[in-house]
């Protein structure tokens, strides 16, 4: 059984979950990681509105164009699932990959662009993908990044732990 918790409580565990998924000094590796590679589908919550069913449309065309990836929001019987929520949140937070379930939560207070760059960043940490320091380079994998879609920089660092999705898997 599901149990809904209310904004207030989401923040909170939003913020808990942003905190020691992200930046747990202890746990630099991601428990479930995702190869773009293969396919992957990628599943809206019951109750996602049809903006963010749209937004998360457009976060997946833009990983299958940069990296051929081969992710879909088509049921596909055999494929793994990556499950997406969006709930209210504090606009502190955008969004998290709770990588010991496999899950992404996505603050619904965002929309457009920033909505659709955010689920792009947490699919980024669901392939593997750590930040990427602004003064490193622009990526997608920015912290706090509302603008940048996935770029050259974050195909080649897709490409270093898959393989390049265009030869196969």
């Amino acid at each position: 059984m599901t149990k809904r918790i209310g904004p207030l409580l989401f923040d909170v565990a939003l913020l808990v979950v942003s905190v020691m998924s992200c930046d747990r000094p202890q746990d630099m590796t991601f428990d479930i990681v995702h190869n773009p590679c293969e396919p992957l589908v990628v599943v809206p919550a019951e109750g996602s509105t049809l903006a963010e069913r749209g937004n998360l449309a457009q976060a997946v065309e833009l990983w299958n164009q940069a990296v051929s990836a081969q992710l879909t929001l088509d049921d596909l019987p055999d494929a793994p699932r990556l499950p997406v929520r969006f709930e209210d949140g504090a606009l502190a937070i955008y969004g998290v990959y709770e990588d010991e379930e496999g899950k992404v939560l996505i603050n619904r207070r965002l929309g457009g662009l920033a909505q659709v760059v955010t689920i792009a960043h947490e699919l980024g940490h669901s392939f593997g993908l750590y930040h990427v320091a602004k003064s490193q380079r622009l990526s997608v994998m920015n912290k706090g990044n509302l603008v940048v879609a996935p770029n050259a920089g974050d195909v080649s660092d897709v490409r270093a732990i898959w393989g390049d999705c265009r030869e196969g898997s």
